[in-house]
Formats: C-alpha cells, structure tokens, sequence
C-alpha cells in the first residue's frame, strides 16, 4: 500500500532504478553520490546517501586513537 510519501518507481532495462526528478532536487542528489541500501526483508530496502570520503576519513582519525599494545594484550 503506498502512502503520500512513497513514490512509485520502475526497473529499467538495464536494471537500473532512477529516482524521480522532485525527490532529487529536494535531496540535492547529484551524477556521481553514493549510497548504502539495507535488506529489512519482507520487500523493504532502504537507501541512505553516504559521504565515503568522510566516512573514511572518520574511521582513520578513530584507528589513529587506538593503542596497539592494548590492542596485542585483548588478543
């Protein structure tokens, strides 16, 4: 059952899925953004657009934070 936030959308040929024009303008979505999509099962997918360069540069700064020698004590 689709609700007045869900928008209908269709596989192509080439399997690909192509978001409406009015959720990427309000989004701001452009040729080259990434996004990560969750399996909840039962048919639900959720996509979530990801910045991979901060996620990266975030993990980077938190394994800068780890001590190894504790790490080689927990092991």
């Amino acid at each position: 059952m689709l609700t007045k936030n869900m928008l209908l959308i269709r596989i192509d040929d080439r399997r690909r899925v192509q978001l409406p024009s009015n959720l990427r303008r309000k989004m701001k979505l452009k040729e080259g953004d990434e996004f990560v999509a969750e399996d909840l099962g039962e048919g639900t997918i959720i996509l979530k657009k990801v910045n991979l360069r901060t996620l990266l540069e975030d993990a980077i700064e938190k394994a800068k934070l780890i001590d190894l020698d504790d790490l080689k004590r927990e092991i």
